[in-house]
């Protein structure tokens, strides 16, 4: 399978449905077109998400521990790969940080920012360089996430949009 379209793209809108018997979230373009769905497992040990692309095949997985302090996510591809695991930093006096690393424990990117406000930014590790922005807007029936990749050559879209993804799973883990 080639690289799913849902995962070509540098901006994306991600609207979850607050008020649905499972989590769900709609992945949207810039236009505002849906091009995917992402849809939590309502009833597994450890949260779970399964990513769908816009005929309603999937093309990501993300998986936690039913039993993580941290808050481990592990992000797993169209084609069976497992990416790395976005981990949320346990002692952190104002605020939270996370990071992303590879199945070798090597840190890629850091996730900074106001996560209180839903405003955060994903750094390259070593420079510090901004990758991506991530913003979250309140309306009514449901929270919208914007994401912005500002460098698609370091950092991947499917890396964008599943920390997007698991930092709301970590941060609400009872919605």
């Amino acid at each position: 399978m080639d690289e799913p379209y849902i995962f070509t793209l540098d901006a994306y809108i991600i609207d979850q449905k607050l008020l649905s018997l499972r989590d769900t979230y709609i992945i949207r373009d810039s236009r505002g077109e849906e091009i995917g769905r992402a849809v939590k497992k309502f009833l597994s040990l450890g949260p779970k998400i399964t990513v769908y692309d816009e005929k309603g095949d999937p093309v990501a997985r993300l998986e936690g521990r039913a039993f993580s302090l941290r808050g481990n996510i592990r992000f797993i591809d169209w084609r069976g790969r497992t990416w790395g695991v976005l981990k949320k930093k346990i002692l952190k006096f104002i605020g939270s940080e996370y990071w992303f690393e590879d199945d070798n424990g090597n840190k890629i990117y850091r996730v900074k920012g106001k996560f209180t406000h839903h405003e955060y930014k994903i750094l390259h590790e070593e420079t510090g360089e901004p990758l991506a922005e991530i913003s979250k807007k309140w309306l009514t029936i449901r929270d919208a996430y914007g994401i912005r990749i500002l460098d698609k050559e370091k950092l991947h879209p499917f890396i964008a949009i599943g920390t997007t993804l698991a930092i709301d799973l970590i941060e609400h883990p009872g919605r």
